[in-house]
């Protein structure tokens, strides 16, 4: 879905992205994404996970699992929110060799 950035409170309502997530930050009430409510149909806003944070980022869930061991859910948002997209680690280092 659309990403949103929720907790604007110098704005009267949150900032879209059509397609698109926000920038990941250390905050866990500022980003949301809009999802279809499978039983009513309606739109809603949906808060991530520290899951969906690094799923976001490219992690799989496997390295998710080792590294939320010992973390606290506050920890794990601002690890998801200082990381960079693992595929766009990539590429940079592809464009050094």
């Amino acid at each position: 879905g659309d990403g949103v950035y929720i907790n604007r409170p110098h704005q009267k309502r949150g900032v879209v992205q059509k397609g698109k997530i926000q920038t990941l930050k250390t905050s866990v009430d500022d980003i949301a994404v809009v999802i279809r409510d499978y039983k009513t149909g309606k739109l809603k806003l949906k808060k991530l996970s520290a899951r969906e944070c690094f799923r976001a980022m490219g992690v799989k869930d496997d390295d998710f699992d080792k590294i939320a061991k010992n973390q606290s859910n506050s920890s794990l948002y601002h690890l998801a929110g200082d990381s960079i997209v693992v595929n766009v680690l990539m590429a940079i280092f592809g464009q050094l060799l």
